[in-house]
């Protein structure tokens, strides 16, 4: 009698397992749901990567800055601008994010005081070779 209570409960297990499989992979049905294709235009831009002032923690180790020429500019955020400063003629490079070939890139830059030179630079690790597009300011 014994053995026979033992199999119900097996066959009550069996049964129960295969209810509370799911749904069976074979009937899933999908539907397209897109209804836009994306285009390089700005209003589906998806931003990568943005720099904003006036949110940033610790600016030297959240965007390190590598001076190619010295002296070293004074670098600081005022009033949730950044603020880019040298005495004398310097070069240096702050990193804000990593690089993607199928992103576009845009700077904008809301004013200047003084002279200077603002852009872009794509390098490796080592910035043995760089990538440098500019524009030189004259404010």
């Amino acid at each position: 009698m014994r053995g026979n209570y033992y199999y119900w409960w097996l066959l009550i297990l069996i049964l129960a397992q295969n209810f509370m499989a799911g749904q069976n992979p074979a009937d899933l049905h999908f539907v397209r749901q897109g209804v836009k294709r994306l285009i390089f235009s700005p209003e589906q831009s998806i931003s990568l990567a943005s720099f904003e002032p006036d949110h940033i923690v610790g600016l030297s180790s959240m965007h390190p800055v590598r001076t190619y020429e010295s002296p070293k500019p004074e670098i600081n955020i005022e009033s949730g601008q950044l603020v880019v400063q040298a005495g004398t003629p310097s070069e240096a490079g702050i990193w804000f994010a990593g690089f993607n070939p199928f992103a576009t890139y845009d700077l904008q830059i809301d004013e200047v005081e003084g002279r200077g030179r603002c852009g872009f630079e794509f390098s490796g690790p080592s910035a043995d070779q760089r990538f440098i597009l500019s524009l030189d300011i004259d404010g």
